[in-house]
């Protein structure tokens, strides 16, 4: 209890505002991190991590924090020592780099004879390098793909594919509807939101 207080009288002292506020600002308007602020408090890192939860200060998403950020030399000297004779495989640096975009490798579709890549959004994805909507990795939307398969003919970026059962996965041509464009596709969510609603007001 008497560091607790010591803490607040020490930042109302030194910097004018209480507690909660410098850390708001500190966090928020300075980017400084947890670790830099206890170094700043000269306190612990923990400590600083409960009072975030009790003044219920809300902390960035991993990754979204540091994105941007440039590091210290310092900093980057240590990350190359950390790495420094470490040899890491064409494999494994595909592997990292897929994590890192969420996806996995799920085998070969049954529509297709190439890679078949599940993302961590449910969405699956095919390489087709030569498809003229493929993205900058090779790869394209299984539903759109199947979709054009079906209709014999490219789907204009405007065109929506949808999932009747909702599962994101499940990319039957039976499961799949066109829209024309997203705002339709929008529309009809609308619509059976609304209509979900009303179900719900008459029971």
């Amino acid at each position: 209890m008497a560091r607790k207080k010591m803490l607040h009288k020490l930042v109302s002292e030194k910097y004018g505002v209480d507690l909660e506020t410098f850390l708001r600002q500190a966090y928020f308007e300075q980017g400084l991190d947890q670790y830099r602020i206890a170094e700043i408090l000269e306190c612990t890192a923990g400590a600083i991590c409960l009072w975030f939860s009790k003044f219920n200060i809300q902390t960035h998403p991993n990754g979204t924090f540091q994105r941007g950020r440039k590091l210290s030399p310092e900093h980057i000297e240590a990350i190359k020592k950390t790495h420094t004779g470490k040899n890491v495989t064409k494999a494994t640096r595909e592997k990292l780099s897929k994590a890192r975009r969420g996806i996995s490798y799920i085998g070969k579709s049954p529509h297709f004879t190439g890679k078949r890549l599940g993302r961590t959004d449910g969405y699956i994805q095919l390489y087709k390098p030569d498809h003229p909507n493929a993205s900058k990795e090779g790869y394209v939307m299984e539903h759109r793909f199947i979709m054009e398969q079906k209709l014999e003919r490219y789907l204009t970026r405007k065109e929506e594919v949808h999932h009747i059962n909702h599962k994101r996965n499940d990319n039957r041509i039976e499961n799949l509807h066109l829209f024309s464009t997203k705002e339709d596709h929008q529309r009809f969510h609308m619509k059976k939101r609304h209509e979900e609603r009303r179900n719900k007001n008459v029971n």
